[in-house]
This record gives structure tokens, sequence and C-alpha cells, in this order.
């Protein structure tokens, strides 16, 4: 008879974002479709929530009716809801059956390290970033107190923790850094990158115009980390004849400078329909350019997975879990140049080609079935 764990993965936020509950929401899905015992459960307060997250993915989240959480509440009291969503989360944790516990990692949580001390199971905590580089970016008080916070409590929740979860190689060395070499050998450590639930019955368009090259940039809010500034400080210098599309939210210096050409096309926010009948109209997706200021190399994006999903190829200047071969993902600088360039070498492939050949590194289901044997081999065979 094969072995089984019974498995809870979670997360607590005062607002969760619409990609992390995405992610979890497809997690469920890939559980249920494998029929794993696995549950995913984003812990988050009622009332503004219950009518901004959307229907499908309210079936992860456990709503805390405790918590009266809106955009329009005082900072006093969003410090008091904090407070009380990590209090009420962690004892909430303690009600739940399972035989290991994944939880998305909190910075300068001091509550987080007490339930893992205490827990009688073991307590995996899952990364998707470099903690400490991220807080410091804004670069100004607030941010370096939270840099200090974490960094002085941060390392007991690692020290104290079963092992590491990253969606990276580099995050999972970057935490492992962080302990002293002792607590580094003795730490379980799995790979765990983001992925997508492809619907396999899904119909891909084709609409690209041969006599005009689209490309697509897509962030809910486009950070300092994404290198929109570099990518148009390029176009700047460039004559080429291209239609760039920009999806999110974009800094008011960035605004200034995407308004003076008419190449570039700003559409704000887009739903997801909305996203994929643009995403069929363009011959290459653009990922982040500017990783490095967050100390960062690699990453995991989902606007990544949506492009190849829909069989748009992707190009970005950050490393990802496709081998260096992988003919549909190109990782260099943000040279518009180079980016048309690789538009018309991608101009005669097919989408259904593109998302088969990305599907084996991207089908949430397929990765998350790799995880738990990796957590059945190291937690059940002794």
């Amino acid at each position: 008879m094969n072995p089984k764990l019974k498995i809870l993965h979670s997360a607590a936020l005062l607002t969760p974002s619409a990609g992390m509950l995405k992610q979890m929401n497809w997690e469920q899905k890939s559980a249920n479709q494998l029929k794993l015992d696995w549950t995913t459960a984003m812990y988050c307060p009622s009332g503004s929530n219950q009518h901004t997250i959307s229907k499908s993915d309210q079936n992860i989240c456990v709503f805390d009716s405790e918590i009266n959480h809106t955009p329009q509440t005082t900072k006093i009291n969003k410090i008091l809801n904090w407070y009380k969503l990590r209090k009420n989360y962690y004892n909430w944790l303690k009600m739940q059956s399972c035989d290991i516990y994944l939880l998305r990692y909190y910075v300068h949580d001091i509550w987080q390290y007490q339930f893992i001390k205490n827990s009688s199971k073991p307590v995996l905590l899952v990364h998707h970033s470099f903690e400490v580089p991220e807080l410091l970016l804004p670069n100004n008080n607030q941010a370096k107190l939270r840099g200090f916070l974490e960094k002085q409590i941060g390392k007991y929740s690692l020290q104290s923790s079963s092992g590491i979860i990253g969606v990276t190689e580099e995050i999972i060395q970057h935490e492992l850094n962080r302990l002293n070499t002792v607590e580094r050998h003795d730490k379980n450590s799995f790979l765990y990158p983001n992925g997508y639930h492809v619907n396999n019955n899904q119909t891909l368009y084709d609409n690209r115009n041969p006599q005009q090259i689209n490309l697509i940039f897509i962030a809910s809010y486009f950070d300092s980390w994404h290198g929109l500034d570099l990518l148009l400080a390029n176009i700047k210098k460039s004559n080429l004849d291209f239609k760039l599309h920009l999806v999110g939210k974009l800094s008011e210096h960035d605004y200034k400078v995407a308004s003076t050409d008419n190449r570039v096309i700003m559409h704000g926010l887009l739903s997801k329909e909305e996203i994929s009948a643009l995403s069929y109209q363009c011959d290459v997706g653009l990922g982040s350019f500017a990783l490095y200021r967050k100390n960062m190399q690699q990453a995991c994006t989902l606007k990544v997975r949506e492009y190849l999903s829909l069989g748009v190829p992707v190009y970005t200047g950050h490393q990802d879990i496709f081998p260096e071969n992988f003919p549909y993902y190109k990782n260099s600088f943000p040279e518009i140049d180079k980016i048309c360039g690789f538009a018309i070498e991608m101009r005669e492939e097919k989408r259904t080609i593109i998302q088969e050949a990305a599907l084996p590194y991207l089908d949430k289901s397929q990765l998350l079935n790799q995880l738990y044997q990796n957590l059945i081999t190291t937690y059940t065979y002794k």
C-alpha cells in the first residue's frame, strides 16, 4: 500500500493578491484531480474581501468574521487588524488536522516562530522571494525598520522549521544561507515552482498581425524590479515600428515617459478574458528586466506561465526553471531591437506547439505531484 500524507498549505493576509489566490486555487484544483489529501487555504478577514475576491477563489478562503478590514480602515486599526489576524490564524492552524504544515512565509512574524517551535508536526516554510532585500527596496525609514526586524526575527522561524520550500533554486539557497553551517546541513529543502492550471480543452487563437509586431507586458503594478523604465529608455533610441501593450498600473514616472511614444499603448488593468484576447494578438510576452534590484537572478512568475499557456513565447531578463535550450523562453537585455528580432523569429511557431513544449515545466498538477512525492519520500521513509 502506498504511503499517504495529509497536507495543509496555508497563508494569511489582510488583503490577498489576485495572483496569490490564483496559484492557491489552481493548487487545490490540481490536488483534487490527483486525489491527494491536500488542503490549500487563505486565511483572511471577511467584509470587503468577500466582495473583491472572485467566487471561484473564495473556495480556498477561510474568512475571519472577527476582523473588519476595508480600504477605508485607519492606520491604527490596520495595525490592530494585522495583530488579530496573525493571532487568530495560528489559533486556527492549531485546530487543523494534518500530518505536515506548509506555511507561506511571513516576514518578521514572532507568532510564526512560536507556532513552529511548539508544533508537534513538521512545519515547512514556503518562500517566494528574498525577503530582506525586497523589504529594503523602498529605501525609507519604514523599509529599514522592517528589514532590520526580519533579519532579527526571521532567522528563528527558519531555524525552527522542518524544511524550506522555494519557487527557485536561488531562493532555496538564499534562505539556507541565512542559517549557520550546521543548521543548513540538517535542513530539508524542496523546489516547488509556480505553475499554471492548464485547461486541455482550451482553444488557442492566433490573431497575430503579419504586418505589425505586437508585444505585451503585464503586471498588476509595474514595480522597479519589472524594469519597465529600462525598456522605455531603450525604446527611445529605436525607430523600429512595433506596438508595446502595457497591462497594469504604472508609476508616475513611467506613465509620463510612455505617454510620449505612440508605439506604447497603456491598457490599465484588464480582466482575464481581456488579457487572453490581447495576448492572442501578440508575438511575444515580456517578463521582468530588473530583478537585480532585489539582488535576484531567478524568478518563477505567474505572467510567464500565463503567456506560455496561451502559446505566446517569452522574452525576459531573468532565469527561470526552463533549460537553456528551451526555444520559447529568451533571457536577455531589455533591448527593443533584440526583442523585435525574437518576435520575427517566433512568427512561424504555432501556439499549440509552444504550449505543448512548455507544459512539463508549468503544469500545476505535475509540479504539485512531484512535491508531494518528495514529501512522502522524506517524511514517511525513515
